[in-house]
Formats: C-alpha cells, sequence, structure tokens
C-alpha cells in the first residue's frame, strides 16, 4: 500500500522505528541493539528468499508477533498526522471502480489500513479487504491472491494485480495465473483509468436466421462461463446471467444494484416455473392467460430452493416466460432459466435497443445481441399472487383487467 497509494517518508521511518521498539522492548535490548539486529535479519532473509522481505515479517522472524506489535505500537501511529486526502487518488480509485471490482492485499493489520485508508480518503473505493488480520498470511504467500479471488467470485486469470514490489506485489500473483502490472508510485495510480480499459461486450446482429444461430452461440457460451450477456426480449433489453452466486453477484456489480433488491428469473417455458416456485390454481391462470408475455408473476419460492441471493432473504421469486423467440431459445440452452433483468445502471431508464447501451453496462458483459428495437419500450407488468389475491407492483405494458 505504501509505495502504491502513497509515498510519505516521515510515516514510513515511524513505522520502521516502532519496529525497533517492540523489539528492543520484548527482547531487553537498547534502541540501537535492536535496530542492528533487525537489519541484519532484514539483510539475512533477503539473501535466504532472494525478495525483498516484508518488515512486519522481518520481525515475527526475530521473536516479536506483529499481534503484539499492533496492540503495542501500532496503534500508537496516527496516519492522519502525516496523510491527508488525495482528490486525484479518489478520482483514480472511483474511475476503475465504475468499470472494475476493486479489492486490496496487505501485509498491514485492519485497524492501521482503516485508519490510512480513511486519512488519505478513499476509506469506501474498495469492494474486498485482505489484512493480515483476517489471512494471518504474508506477502508473498501466493495463497493470499487465490483467496482475494475467491471473495471476489472470479477465477485469478480475471484479476489484475497492480504492485509496485514485483516479488511481493506481483510474483506471487502471478504463479496463481493473474495478470500483473508494475507501478512506481502513487502518480501512476492516478493514470490508470486512462491506461487500463476494459475490453467492451461484442455486439452481434441477429437480424437473418444465420446472424441468430451465430448470436445464439455466442451467448450460450458466455452464459455458460458465468459471464454476462445482454440479450432481447419482448420488453426491453435484458442483462443475463445463470443462476450462480458468481454471476448473480457480477450483475449487481454492474448495474450498481442494492444488494438488497432481488432480481428476476426468466424461463424458456411455463412448464419450468414449477421447480423453482409453488404454483397455485390463480397463479395458473394467470400463467395460461399473460405467457409467454409482459408479465412477471411473484410467486413463493418452492421449499428447500437456495435462492437466497434472487429472494434477498425473502419467500418469493419474480419470475417471467417471455414472449421473444432467440430470447427463449438462449435460455432453453443454458436449461431453461436465467437471471434476468433491464440491461441498465440503476436509476436509469431500460434501453429499448441495443445501440443505447450504457458503457458501463457494454464493460461488464461479454456478449451483446442485436435483435433491433424492442416491441415495446417499458417494462414488464409485476403482479404478486398470494393464494386467490392479486396485488400490482408494477404497472407495465399490460395491465391486470
Amino acid at each position: 500500500m505504501d509505495g502504491t497509494l502513497y509515498q510519505n517518508e516521515q510515516l514510513n521511518r515511524k513505522y520502521i522505528e516502532s519496529f525497533y521498539r517492540i523489539l528492543a522492548e520484548v527482547k531487553g535490548l537498547t534502541l540501537a541493539a535492536a535496530r542492528r539486529r533487525f537489519e541484519k535479519k532484514y539483510c539475512q532473509l533477503h539473501d535466504r528468499f532472494g525478495r525483498t522481505p516484508s518488515k512486519l515479517y522481518t520481525l515475527t522472524r526475530l521473536g516479536v508477533s506483529d499481534q503484539a506489535w499492533a496492540r503495542q505500537q501500532g496503534r500508537q501511529i496516527l496516519p492522519e498526522s502525516f496523510l491527508k486526502p488525495d482528490p486525484r487518488l479518489r478520482r483514480a480509485l472511483s474511475g476503475l471502480r465504475e468499470q472494475f471490482r476493486l479489492a486490496l492485499v496487505t501485509n498491514n493489520h485492519r485497524l492501521n489500513l482503516q485508519t490510512t485508508l480513511k486519512a488519505l480518503g478513499v476509506a469506501d473505493c474498495f469492494d474486498e479487504i485482505l489484512t493480515l488480520t483476517e489471512s494471518r498470511l504474508f506477502k508473498p504467500s501466493s495463497r493470499l491472491y487465490r483467496v482475494i479471488a475467491e471473495r471476489l467470485h472470479v477465477l485469478p486469470a480475471e484479476c489484475l494485480s497492480i504492485g509496485d514490489r514485483y516479488d511481493l506485489d506481483l510474483e506471487p500473483a502471478g504463479r496463481v495465473g493473474m495478470q500483473t502490472l508494475l507501478v512506481r508510485n502513487v502518480r501512476d495510480i492516478y493514470r490508470l483509468p486512462n491506461l487500463v480499459r476494459p475490453v467492451l461486450a461484442r455486439v452481434l446482429p441477429a437480424s437473418t436466421p444465420g446472424q441468430s444461430r451465430r448470436a445464439l452461440a455466442e451467448a450460450t457460451r458466455a452464459l455458460g462461463q458465468d459471464h454476462l450477456a445482454v440479450i432481447p426480449t419482448d420488453t426491453v433489453y435484458g442483462m443475463a446471467a445463470r443462476l450462480t452466486p458468481r454471476a448473480i453477484r457480477w450483475i449487481y456489480r454492474a448495474k450498481g444494484r442494492a444488494e438488497e433488491n432481488p432480481l428476476s428469473i426468466l424461463l424458456s417455458d411455463p412448464e419450468a416455473v414449477r421447480r423453482y416456485a409453488v404454483v397455485t390454481a390463480r397463479a395458473r391462470e394467470l400463467m395460461a392467460r399473460f405467457w409467454p408475455g409482459a408479465h412477471t408473476l411473484v410467486l413463493p419460492a418452492k421449499a428447500g430452493t437456495p435462492w437466497g441471493k434472487l429472494t434477498r432473504g425473502g419467500r418469493t421469486l419474480a419470475l417471467r416466460v417471455p414472449d421473444q423467440t432467440l430470447c427463449r431459445r438462449i435460455i432453453r440452452k443454458l436449461g431453461g432459466a436465467l437471471v434476468v433483468t433491464s440491461a441498465n445502471p440503476s436509476g436509469q431508464a431500460a434501453p429499448w435497443s441495443a445501440r443505447n447501451l450504457d458503457r458501463r453496462i457494454l464493460a461488464f458483459s461479454e456478449v451483446v445481441i442485436d435483435a433491433g428495437k424492442t416491441p415495446v419500450a417499458r417494462p414488464s407488468t409485476i403482479v404478486r399472487v398470494q393464494g386467490s389475491r392479486l396485488k400490482v407492483l408494477r404497472v407495465g405494458t399490460q395491465k391486470i383487467a
């Protein structure tokens, strides 16, 4: 983190002096003797491993636990006395976070990290943070990078590790399959939004039978790998994902959707609804009347079905069979059900054409199927079915007569 997000020699010296002090206290040494012993061990570790060791790791190799340092010395270091909010850093990280998920892996303890990020004004700029407090692992352990990829619900090969030290930040990340980028200082971080750009989704036309067959194959391949795809429906264009925790998490991130808001499931055929929900006589009547079509029915989730990411802790599921042939063919190829939500960042208008998609949606999607304008430019009507009672939650293209 120091060297990547900030440079401050005074703060760095403060940390080093704290290592000398705790070593002197624990071992009964003078401060000068503790400094000499620490620097000797640091050089020995460098020669032994052929890489620059962490200073906190060096302290542990001298018989002083990192927890003892954190309790007695780490708490006395106040980063806000040396650092100030960095607007350029915040803009850079915010710009990156609009297109990527950001994680921070550090040898620092949680308390020291939090106070440092707060002093820099970037405490809310990361999706995941892995510190020594939780991991009990020091860089250059490659296990750290496997753990952070697991937390992000992605493969290591889908990650880019950025750091200012090859031997601690990049080489262990590369061992687990991550891409790597070496930066010299925080000024390189300022430039990253202009240098590290995501590959935007491939837009595939689907106006002819041949184009539709290719679009079907490409969408199926992308979705089958837990990537996102934008597909046409009978109402608006939708961002689709398989019903897996990893794919669902990407949808929330892509849209900037609040975690408490549930998602809908689109089905290939009305018969598939029985796999996921309890179907009452009133629900069967509505399905026969409005499916396929622009009505989403909110039904009780089937007992024992683990759809926590879709119900958000509730007991119902929102389901629909769209009246769009290519859309239903894609869904059928993926097992008969997909999570589909309007392909727009939360709070923005739902798109009726593949040509007016937000850049953020294009950045998070693998493919976009362009079948022209949707028949209508409004979302579906949502109806909750409770026994024989109905409650309209959203009025869309059609009304319940």
